[in-house]
């Protein structure tokens, strides 16, 4: 009995290490921390990619100097992305993509967009 509730409460804690905040609505903003360089100017460009990832299907929503933005989100389930561009004269050097489902340092609560409009209404009602 004490090896099962300790195998329990193992699988517990792993799920709890994976758990994910879900964020539903056709609108959800955003918010990160700054990235500060020496020399240059700092933007972030703000991804979506379907949830679960796959790799390889990166879109960008845009590019903004601000540390928030607003995603209009489509239909779907989403993992949203934040890089950022350091800009030094004509030059652009990218940071790799932070995801919002990887759990730890760089998002301490991992989350992914969810939005499903309703079916339309069914029409024609009537006894056969």
């Amino acid at each position: 009995m004490k090896r099962l509730l300790v195998i329990g409460f193992l699988g517990l804690l792993a799920l709890g290490c994976f758990a994910q905040e879900v964020q539903f609505g056709s609108t959800v903003p955003i918010a990160w921390d700054a990235v500060t360089v020496t020399i240059g100017t700092v933007s972030y460009e703000v991804f979506l990619t379907p949830f679960p990832y796959a790799g390889g299907q990166e879109v960008s929503q845009g590019v903004t100097t601000l540390l928030e933005y607003d995603i209009a989100v489509p239909e779907g389930r989403w993992l949203v992305g934040v890089r950022a561009i350091k800009t030094e004269g004509a030059d652009e050097y990218y940071s790799d993509i932070n995801w919002s489902h990887v759990n730890g340092v760089d998002t301490p609560n991992p989350f992914y967009l969810k939005w499903f409009t309703n079916p339309s209404l069914p029409t024609g009602l009537r006894v056969r």
